[in-house]
């Protein structure tokens, strides 16, 4: 079952620009500064990802390691901030890197570094305003994100639907009920399986969205 993670993104400054810098813009991790940082399972997986050699990236502090453990590749990640929905996409792979963490996001000596980095995939831009996600049942009116926490699969799903996410996880799902389906009623031909391609695209512009009914 998908999870989902509620992330803030736009509080200060300092996150604004980390905001920026990596979600908005990408990072390109082969360069031999990021390079040389990273463990080569972990280069290995991002590149099987974002085989462009450039990701976005985000991460807590060690504070939310036990959260972190719960999320694996596929969970939904929202971004809020400054009363917004800032951005919408889906945990690539995450893993442990501090040296890679302050290389990126530029740490005060005095601030703890934002260890669990993730990339981020399927990566939209938006401007949603926070009422949204108060409107959505499970959520509650003056909730400004304003410290991260990841949501249960049942809050998770009515985020996914309400946001028109499509996480990648979600397809595999729904591609593996569709093909037992057709098996059950004899006619598996019929079928067309859902296509599980990464779409690793910020969409700067948003078109008017509208909720299904």
């Amino acid at each position: 079952m998908t999870l989902a993670l509620l992330a803030p993104c736009y509080g200060n400054r300092e996150t604004r620009a980390r905001f920026h810098h990596t979600i908005e813009g990408s990072v390109d991790f082969t360069e031999s500064r990021h390079r040389s940082l990273l463990r080569p399972a972990d280069f290995d997986r991002l590149m099987s990802l974002h085989p462009s050699g450039k990701a976005h990236f985000w991460g807590p502090i060690s504070r939310h390691d036990k959260s972190m453990e719960r999320l694996r590749d596929g969970a939904v990640v929202i971004s809020a901030g400054n009363k917004k929905i800032k951005a919408t996409g889906e945990i690539g792979h995450l893993f442990r890197n501090k040296e890679l963490a302050d290389l990126m996001w530029r740490q005060h000596a005095n601030s703890d570094s934002f260890v669990n980095v993730y990339s981020v995939l399927n990566v939209q831009i938006t401007q949603y305003p926070i009422t949204d996600l108060w409107s959505i049942d499970g959520f509650t009116e003056g909730d400004y994100v304003c410290g991260q926490r990841v949501v249960d699969p049942e809050n998770a799903d009515r985020l996914i639907r309400a946001f028109r996410l499509n996480p990648s996880t979600v397809e595999a799902e729904l591609d593996a009920k569709l093909i037992a389906t057709a098996e059950l009623v004899g006619a598996p031909s019929r079928v067309v399986p859902v296509e599980r391609a990464h779409v690793d695209v910020v969409w700067q512009e948003i078109a008017a969205r509208k909720y299904a009914q």
